[in-house]
C-alpha cells in the first residue's frame, strides 16, 4: 500500500505541466494522477455529506444507541475504502461506490432536514385563538355595530367563557353606552326562544365555536343569524413541558381531530369541534401501543369554561378548548390520573375533500399537573 501511495504523490507531480513537453510514460501517470485526484474529491464530497448526516441524526436523537453505532460504522468502513481504493488498482470501483453513497446520504438528509423542520415547527410558541361573536336575526336591519345601540344584549353563560363579557365591555365602549346590559340565559333554550321571539333579546354575544352547536341544535340557526361584528383573542399559551422520560416510562398522547365542510378549521383553532378523539398509552419498555378511541357524540361529562363540569357531548368539550377536551377525557378515564397524565397532545385538521397528505398538525407537550 506504501508504494502506491508513494507512486500516487509522484504522479500529482505532472498533473499541471504541459502535456507537449511530457513523454508518452509521464503523460500516464498525468492521467493517473488526475485520475486520482478526481477520486479523492469524491470521496471528499462523500465523507462532507456523511458528516451533515450524522449531525442531523445526533440533532433528531431517533435512533438506538446499538443502531447508531452501526450507522456510523458502516459509514466509516465504505469512506476509507473509496479513500484507499483511490491508491490501488480498484480506484474505478472506489469512485462508483463514493458517487452511489454520496447520492443515497443526500437523498437520506433531506429527508432528515425535512423531518427536523416539521418538528421544529411544532415546537413553535402556540397562540390561542378565540372569536367572539355578536350577532343578530338574519332580516335584521342593523348592518354595524352603531345600529345596535338601543338593542337588547343576551348571553348563555352556561356555554360562553371570560371573553364573552370582555367583548361585550368593547361593544359598549364603542358605542359609548356604558347603560347597555347583558342578559344572562342559563340554557340555549330559553335563549334561542327569546332571540327568535326579539323582543327581550335582539343581539346575542358569543363565542364563534358555539355557532355550529347551536345550529346542530336548532336547525338553519346558522343561516337566521348574521353576524354584526367579531371580537378576537390571542393568548400566547405558556406550557410547562413534562417530565416524563419517554425512553423509559410509560406516556399518553391525545391526539384531537378537527374538520369542518368549508375548512374554516385549517389554521387549527384551540376552540373547535373535536370530531376524533383518541388517546394513545406508549409503553417503550415493552414496545407497546394502546389506542382508545372514545366517539365524538358520548354523553359524558364535560368540562366547560371555568372549570364548571355538565352533561353535554364529548365534541363539544373542544369549544372551550384542547384542555378541556383532555381535562374531560382524564376524568372519564380515571385510571389516568392514577398512572400517568396526558403530557402531549395533537391537534389535526383534516380538510374535506383533500388526502392525508394534507393535515395540518400541531403537537405540544403538556404538564397536567
Amino acid at each position: 500500500m506504501s508504494n502506491f501511495f508513494t507512486r500516487s504523490k509522484d504522479d500529482m507531480k505532472y498533473l499541471f505541466k504541459n502535456k507537449e513537453e511530457l513523454s508518452r510514460k509521464e503523460r500516464k501517470r498525468k492521467r493517473r494522477g488526475w485520475g486520482t485526484l478526481i477520486g479523492l474529491i469524491l470521496v471528499l464530497i462523500q465523507l462532507i455529506v456523511s458528516g451533515l448526516l450524522l449531525f442531523n441524526i445526533f440533532k433528531l436523537d431517533i435512533l438506538p444507541l446499538k443502531y447508531l453505532i452501526a450507522v456510523n460504522a458502516f459509514l466509516l468502513l465504505i469512506f476509507l475504502y473509496d479513500f484507499t481504493s483511490q491508491f490501488t488498482k480498484a480506484h474505478i470501483i472506489g469512485k462508483i461506490l463514493a458517487v452511489l453513497m454520496s447520492g443515497v446520504i443526500v437523498f437520506i438528509y433531506l429527508v432528515s432536514s425535512k423531518l427536523d423542520s416539521v418538528l421544529n415547527k411544532l415546537n413553535l410558541p402556540e397562540i390561542n385563538t378565540d372569536i367572539v361573536d355578536v350577532v343578530v336575526l338574519a332580516d335584521d336591519k342593523a348592518s354595524s355595530l352603531n345600529d345596535l345601540a338601543n338593542y337588547k344584549f343576551a348571553y348563555n353563560s352556561t356555554a360562553s367563557n371570560a371573553n364573552v363579557k370582555t367583548a361585550f365591555d368593547s361593544v359598549k365602549s364603542e358605542l359609548n353606552k356604558n347603560s347597555l346590559e347583558l342578559a344572562e340565559y342559563k340554557s340555549w333554550d330559553d335563549l334561542v326562544t327569546a332571540f327568535y321571539d326579539n323582543t327581550e333579546v335582539q343581539a346575542i354575544v358569543m363565542n364563534d365555536s358555539m355557532l355550529k352547536v347551536v345550529a346542530s341544535q336548532y336547525e338553519d340557526f346558522d343561516t337566521k343569524v348574521k353576524i354584526i361584528k367579531q371580537y378576537e383573542y390571542k393568548k400566547l399559551v405558556t406550557v410547562q413541558k413534562s417530565n416524563v422520560n419517554v425512553k423509559k416510562e410509560p406516556f399518553i398522547i391525545y391526539v384531537s381531530g378537527i374538520s369542518s365542510e368549508d375548512g374554516a378549521d385549517s389554521a387549527l383553532s384551540n376552540n373547535a369541534l373535536s370530531d376524533v378523539n383518541i388517546v394513545a398509552v406508549i409503553n417503550p419498555e415493552t414496545k407497546q401501543i394502546l389506542l382508545v378511541t372514545t366517539p365524538r357524540d358520548s354523553y359524558i361529562k364535560i368540562t366547560g369554561p371555568d372549570g364548571r363540569k355538565g352533561y353535554d357531548k364529548l365534541t363539544h368539550a373542544g369549544n372551550y378548548g384542547v384542555e378541556a377536551s383532555m381535562d374531560t377525557l382524564q376524568n372519564l378515564y380515571g385510571i389516568m390520573k392514577t398512572i400517568v397524565d396526558i403530557c402531549l397532545y395533537c391537534c389535526i385538521c383534516r380538510r374535506r375533500s383533500q388526502n392525508l397528505a394534507s393535515l395540518c398538525c400541531r403537537c405540544t407537550w403538556w404538564n397536567h399537573n
